[in-house]
Formats: structure tokens, sequence, C-alpha cells
């Protein structure tokens, strides 16, 4: 997918103004100006939105709205310059900026785990060593999750939490025409990107687990504060037509480099080297610890060569050839370690005790004492070749073949575990796109196949009791699928849409493959737990009215629920509250409950004026929706659900002027 953002014209000053307001005290402001400065020579567009809105949850415990409001700023100028007749040059900057609460997670079952009813009753000032009052804490968290069942838009957490980030980005892209059929371009990159992020996994009131950057805390390393990310890509190609424009062709190369910190914790309270598995409590007197699993001086590069030609072979058929090669160069310093707030001490995350006995106490340097450094090199060739044949005016036929390459790498926070060697895909697709009686009907028709090498599966699983992402290999596995997108104008003013996939996916071959509570299991000829099927349907239909044109619109999307193998299936959970869950995107370890939405639009245009309004309302059924995030072996026994939004009702209002 290539998203390419509009740039400035020459075409006189134009642009628009847009608004929108809702529910849950939504603004939404964006707008865009164009303006020539010197004709033909010289022009700027300028771009910007702002975004406001509550979140739509509580919390019980100090009254903070939570649950995916929205703060965000976002700035974008263009400009584009032809200062001879054979050179074009474009620059585009952007600037965002993004200051929110984070998703709404509600916990919904207690598995009564010792270590969350451990860390309850240590936090309520009970001795956690007394069974009794273990049994206490278990009592309270069991009624936090059945609250969390029946009352899905308020949450059980304490903390403040922040989805903090900003991103600046700089491009220029070259065009030279060296000839009339030939042209060289530059494309030159660079981004920024900063996040600060803080989440309760556990969502409840207790400090059981939270994911994110410390700040402020024991955290004593400046550098360290945030997230940060720079990314800078330089591309040149070289591109052009031969034999009359039979064959288009393109030669090019690209480098990229970047350089990162990532200073995400796992701010689990108990030390977990004194726990031989999660249903081990801890002897008297064991520090409570937390956990930084960071990146630091993160190097990635890259370079490769490629080529793509288009070659018309008759009249109707025309052939493409592309091929790619890549070389990949990964490099981190991994630094796993564990600060006691009762000692002021680091202690390696990664040193392995036997239980019961103490892990050493770093007092000099635990950013060196605790690091791994690792950098490796990836190869890997990517191609493509397909056929179109252009069977009528209206019906385009084509077969297609392409083989894709994803580099290894390592698991950041986890040092233990092994590094994960690179991906191939090889896809063969086969459709048709075709339009009937005289434009009324369209259709597109797609059925492939992907045969994986390596397939790269992330999966998340507590080591010790701390969740953490594994990435591993299966040797090989295969998806099919169909795809299919109709539109029908039976009468004038109406449109109707509808589209269909299926996905099929199987494990060949998949040795060690982790469960749900790290356990290393055969997972040969498992299927995947995706959703298999998803369809949409949407009606519009457009009359002339009072010198405008208003339109009615109705959007439904249907996905079916996830089919977990018995691998990713969580035997402590009850059935209600698995069928409850909607599998969340790339997660599909429980959530096998359907989802379908309804979206309405009302709106009514004045083309002449340049003026639309419009009234919208997104889950316009009011639909109350859970989707699985973390699996609960992996917070102690806490299951959560991540909220989806409610009802979202508003107005827009949308003016240009000019040739927009």
């Amino acid at each position: 997918m290539n998203i390419i953002t509009k740039g400035a014209d020459y075409e006189g000053v134009h642009g628009f103004a847009f608004a929108e307001g809702g529910n849950y005290k939504n603004v939404r402001l964006n707008g865009a100006v164009n303006v020539p400065i010197v004709e033909d020579k010289l022009a700027l567009r300028l771009a910007g939105q702002y975004w406001n809105r509550n979140g739509y949850g509580k919390s019980r415990i100090n009254g903070w709205d939570t649950g995916n409001d929205k703060n965000q700023a976002f700035v974008r100028a263009s400009l584009v310059a032809d200062p001879t007749e054979n050179l074009n040059i474009v620059v585009k900057a952007e600037y965002a900026r993004m200051r929110e609460h984070g998703f709404l997670n509600v916990p919904i079952w207690n598995t009564g785990q010792g270590a969350t009813s451990f860390q309850a009753a240590f936090e309520l000032g009970l001795d956690p060593f007394n069974a009794a009052n273990r049994a206490t804490a278990k009592a309270l968290l069991d009624d936090i999750a059945a609250k969390g069942r029946a009352d899905a838009f308020t949450s059980d957490t304490e903390l403040k939490l922040r989805n903090k980030a900003g991103r600046k980005s700089i491009s220029a892209t070259v065009t030279y025409d060296l000839a009339e059929n030939a042209q060289l371009k530059s494309i030159s990159g660079y981004a920024k990107v900063v996040s600060d992020p803080y989440t309760d996994l556990d969502a409840t009131r207790f400090r059981i687990l939270e994911i994110g950057v410390l700040s402020p805390g024991p955290q004593t390393f400046a550098d360290f504060d945030q997230n940060v990310g720079k990314f800078f890509s330089q591309e040149f190609d070289l591109s052009g037509s031969s034999f009359d424009d039979k064959l288009n062709w393109l030669f090019g190369g690209f480098i990229s480099r970047e350089k990162g910190i990532d200073s995400t914790t796992n701010n689990f309270r108990i030390d977990q080297t004194r726990l031989a598995n999660a249903g081990t409590l801890l002897a008297p007197g064991t520090p409570f610890t937390i956990n930084f699993n960071q990146g630091i001086d993160i190097k990635n590069s890259s370079w490769s060569l490629f080529t793509q030609e288009d070659y018309k072979i008759l009249p109707t058929l025309s052939a493409t050839l592309g091929l790619r090669y890549t070389e990949e160069t990964h490099g981190v310093n991994q630094v796993s370690r564990r600060f006691a707030p009762s000692t002021g001490q680091y202690s390696c995350s990664f040193v392995t005790a036997a239980p019961g006995s103490t892990a050493p106490l770093i007092t000099l340097n635990p950013i060196t004492d605790c690091s791994t450094k690792r950098t490796a090199s990836f190869t890997g060739t990517s191609y493509l070749a397909s056929l179109n044949w252009q069977a009528t005016p209206h019906t385009l036929v084509y077969l297609k073949t392409a083989q894709g390459f994803r580099g290894g790498g390592w698991n950041l926070r986890v040092i233990t575990a092994p590094a994960f060697s690179p991906e191939k895909a090889r896809d063969v697709e086969f459709g048709v796109k075709t339009d009937l009686l005289n434009g009324r009907v369209r259709a597109n028709l797609a059925a492939y196949k992907t045969a994986y090498s390596n397939k790269q599966e992330s999966i998340i699983v507590p080591v010790g009791l701390t969740p953490q992402t594994v990435i591993q290999n299966a040797a090989s596995a295969t998806i099919k699928g169909l795809e299919g997108e109709f539109t029908v104008r039976p009468v004038d003013g109406l449109t109707l849409r509808s589209m269909v996939s299926y996905l099929y996916g199987k494990y060949d071959k998949f040795p060690g493959a982790l469960n749900l509570f790290g356990a290393r299991v055969d997972g040969t000829g498992e299927r995947f737990a995706n959703p298999r099927w998803q369809y949409s349907l949407s009606g519009r239909y457009e009359h002339d009215m009072g010198g405008g044109k208003a339109g009615i619109q109705a959007d439904w999307s249907h996905i079916s629920g996830a089919k977990p193998p018995p691998r990713l299936q969580d035997p402590n959970l009850p059935a209600f509250v698995v069928n409850s869950l909607v599998a969340g995107t790339n997660n599909y370890a429980v959530g096998t409950k359907s989802l379908g939405l309804l979206n309405l639009r009302l709106d009514y245009e004045m083309e002449d004026k340049g003026l639309s309004v419009a009234v919208f309302a997104n889950n316009a059924l009011d639909k109350t929706v859970r989707y699985y995030v973390l699996n609960q072996s992996a917070l102690g026994g806490v299951q959560g659900a991540v909220i989806g939004e409610p009802r979202m009702w508003g107005v827009q209002v949308r003016k240009t002027f000019g040739s927009e």
C-alpha cells in the first residue's frame, strides 16, 4: 500500500476548511490552502488538523476519563518547484503531536493465581504469606472482574495513563528529465519519532503489571526517558520507455539507516528470580522490583538494488518482471535489569538463580554489566512476474507470482530467547476485473495461495511472570484465500457495494511452537487461528434536491470469530468469557465472538457553492465490543478486555474554494 498525500500545484489559490463536532465533546478541525508563489515555477500548500475528544470510559477509583480519547495536532507543508523545464522538485515536511491516555482496558475474569493475590494482599497492607489474607485479596479481585463484566465502560485503574508521541519528517523528490523518454529521480526522507507510553495492563487498582516508560521513577539515565527512533532513506531511480513505448523500464537503488532507543519497561513488582513458576510464592523478605528491558543503541541499516520492466507483447497482452536484492544489518545493545526501590540497587534480569537463592545485586554500572550486544546481517531476493490480458475493453485477466523477504532479528526484551530467522513468502494469484451492463455492474475477483518458509510468528507469553512478546519461526506454512468486490448501480442514484474474503492458513511444519504459558508443543498441521470470513455491505442513494444533492448511506461490516487451536486455548477461562471476546488485530489466541458493525451517514452537497453538510453515526447500534489483547497467564491471572468505541455521532461541515 502506497499512500501519497496531496501536494502543492499551480492551479491558483484553492483549499478547504472542515469542522466536525459530536458526542464525548468531539471537536475536529482541519483544512488546507494552496498558494502559487511564482507562476508555473513555485507553489506552496499548507494543511493541518486539530482533534480533541474525551474518553468514553472512566476510572471508578479516581474518576479520570480514559478510553481512546483524542488530543492530536498535525501540520504539513508541501512545496513544489520547477526551476527549469526538465527539473521538478517536491518537498514535504510534517509535524504530528499526540497527548492521549490510551485504550480502555477492563478486567473481566480472575483465575485466582497465587502471585496476583499475593501482590493485592501486599498492597492492601495484609501479610501476603497468610492464606486467609490471600483469599481476601482474591475475593476483591473477583469482585473487580464481576464489575468489569457488568459495566464495560468503567475501569478499575488507579493510574494516570498516557500515550504521548511526536513525529517530525521531511522528504524531497527530485525528478530530472534526461530525455523525452528517460528520467532520473531522487527520493530522500528523514523522520524522528518520540513516544512516552504508560499502560495499566492488569486494569486493576493494584500495581500488578504496568508497561511503559517510567518518568519520573527510579530510572536515572536521562537519555532513556523516552522511546526514540530516527530513520533516513535515500533512493535513486532511472526509468524510461523504449521500442515505441512497448517497454517501460526502471532500475534503482535504495539505502536506509535507523537508530533508536527502546526504553519500554515491564513494571511487575514481584522479583521473578525467586519464582520457580507462576504458582510459587515468595520467601519472606523478598524485595519487590521494577523490571527494565531496553534496547540501547539500536542500529539497523539496509541497501538494495532493484529493477522492473513492463513489456507490451500484444496490444491486449503485457508482462511485468521485477527483481530486488536486499541486504540488512541489525544491531542492538540489549539491557535487562531490575530495580529494587527498597534498596536502591539493580540486579540483572537474565541472571538465573535457584528457587530461594538471592540474585547478585549490582551497585556499579547496571547499563554495561547487564547488557548484551548483538549484530547480524541478512540477505534476501524478491521477485515479481505477471501476465495481464485485456480480454475485452471492460475485462482484465491477470496471473501473478511474487516472492517477498523479511529479515530476522532478536527478541528485544527476552535476552535468553533465540534469534529468529528471515521469512520468505511465495505467492501465486489469479484475478479478473470486469465491468458489465454499460458500467452498472463491476466485479473484481481474486484467488491466491502463499507459501511461507521460516514464517515469523509473534506470541505473548509469561517469562517468569512478566509478559513478553516472543517472535519465533514456523518452519513452513501455507495460506489460501479468495476475495471478491462487487458494485451494482441498478437505478440512477443508487449504488450498492459488497466485499467478501475468505482466508485459510495452516502450519505445514512448526515443531517447538509456544503455547500461552510459554511451553513448547508441536504445532505441525495446526490451522491458523485468524477469522476465516469477512464481508461488508454498503448502500448509498443520491437525489437532486433544492439546488444540491442529498445522499443517505449505510455501511455494514462483519468479521467472523477466531478459531484458536488447542495450543492457544486457555483452559483457565470459562467458555462464556472466551465467547464474549472479539479477536484483536493480529492476536487470535482468544476471541471467538463474531463482530458486525453498522455505520450511517446523511449528507447534502451544494457543489456550485463548494459546501457540504453531513450527519453520521458510527457503531450506530451501539454495540459493546470487548477485544482480546493479552492472555491472563501473562498477567498473573487477571483477564482483561479492551473496549471498542460505543456509538459515535456527529455533524460535519466542509467548505471548498478555488479549484479544490
